[in-house]
């Protein structure tokens, strides 16, 4: 039980010194009423003791709910994975994808898409890519993708920089509610596409899940064993550094230099354009330049045109990062708790109630006042 002690002691002290005042002062004179209809002194008694009573009780109320007391106490609760809460066990090995997609303002750029009916229409960049990253995620029939339930999943959102905008996980429909509220960066000062930046990074954020789980391993801790890295990169255009960022090496670090780092550290890599103008002539040398960069890492680049091509490349990359086992034989830690035990206090606030009283007692007293003891000369 807790309350805010400083406060309940004044508003006790002050609803007491009320309630003796009102009494005090009701004691010095005798109620007298004129009136033509006869009342008997049992009336007068009620009406002299009950009334006060009750606006005191509505006085007291109010001044203890001001206390806001509460009462309190630990309680455990088992918290399971998501795919715990599907009645399966946790993986303990698979695939560590990171998708590092482009929210520059050109992926508000429109491009002609096709739909599952085969008609064509208008939709932005950004959308076609949430869309298809979606299915690549959770699964879809359609596309005949399997989803990737056993692998750690994470996205990173890049433009002038590169946010994380959820780490790896294998809680994946956190990861789709995220990537339904990834928008483009809209601030002027934030444009811009640092490829290079947005692979050197995330090839570090790899590289510290890659440390943490093998100190695990070390200490003979459960924990998950990633069997390969990769990451999968979706932009609209070519490396634009911002001005703002000239001179800052990491942020213009190129591409090819980002590539050789993932590539030493045994992580493929995978880039994709879904800009159609990127297919033209002039853009052959860029292309030729992105093949070598994505081949060095054992990956491979992609250009998209709508969205049934983006994706036939989804799938095709799906094929690429299987697990080194089928999902049916994947090992699972049927050693551990299949639930995580958590602590935390759980608090009940009497405030609310004794507002409530504090109304139910004042309304009485004001219709004993006006109802109950009213006379009509």
């Amino acid at each position: 039980m807790g309350v805010d002690l400083l406060g309940c002691i004044a508003s006790l002290f002050i609803a007491g010194l009320a309630v003796l005042s009102g009494l005090w002062f009701r004691n010095q004179t005798k109620p007298t009423v004129a009136l033509s209809t006869p009342i008997t002194q049992s009336d007068l008694n009620y009406k002299f003791y009950l009334t006060p009573f009750l606006f005191g009780g509505a006085f007291l109320c109010m001044l203890v709910a001001l206390a806001d007391p509460y009462y309190s106490k630990e309680v455990s609760f088992n918290k399971a994975s998501p795919l715990q809460e599907q009645g399966k066990p946790p993986p303990v090995e698979g695939i560590a994808i990171y998708l590092v997609l482009d929210q520059s303002g050109s992926m508000e750029g429109e491009v002609l898409n096709k739909g599952d009916n085969g008609k064509r229409y208008q939709t932005t960049k950004l959308k076609l890519l949430k869309g298809i990253t979606e299915k690549f995620i959770l699964g879809d029939d359609a596309l005949n993708m399997q989803g990737r339930p056993n692998d750690l999943m994470g996205i990173v959102g890049f433009s002038r920089g590169a946010q994380v905008i959820s780490p790896l996980t294998l809680d994946h429909k956190e990861l789709v509610k995220r990537l339904k509220k990834f928008d483009i960066m809209r601030a002027n000062d934030q444009d811009g596409t640092s490829i290079g930046y947005a692979i050197y990074k995330t090839a570090n954020l790899i590289l510290a899940t890659r440390h943490f789980a093998e100190e695990l391993i070390a200490e003979g801790k459960p924990a998950y064993t990633i069997q390969s890295y990769a990451i999968i990169l979706v932009t609209d255009g070519v490396q634009e550094n911002n001005p703002l960022d000239k001179g800052k090496k990491w942020r213009n670090i190129p591409i090819e230099e980002a590539a050789k780092y993932a590539a030493d550290n045994k992580i493929r890599l995978y880039i994709i354009n879904v800009e159609p103008e990127f297919a033209s002539p002039k853009y052959a040398l860029l292309r030729k330049h992105l093949e070598q960069d994505t081949a060095l890492t054992g990956g491979q680049f992609f250009l998209a045109g709508d969205s049934r091509t983006l994706g036939e490349i989804y799938k095709e990359i799906e094929e690429l990062e299987k697990s080194a086992l089928p999902s049916s034989q994947l090992s699972y830690l049927q050693d551990s708790p299949v639930e995580k035990v958590q602590k935390r206090l759980q608090a009940a606030y009497f405030a609310p109630w004794l507002m409530a009283v504090a109304a139910l007692l004042f309304l009485s007293a004001l219709a004993v006042e006006t109802l109950v003891f009213r006379r009509v000369p």
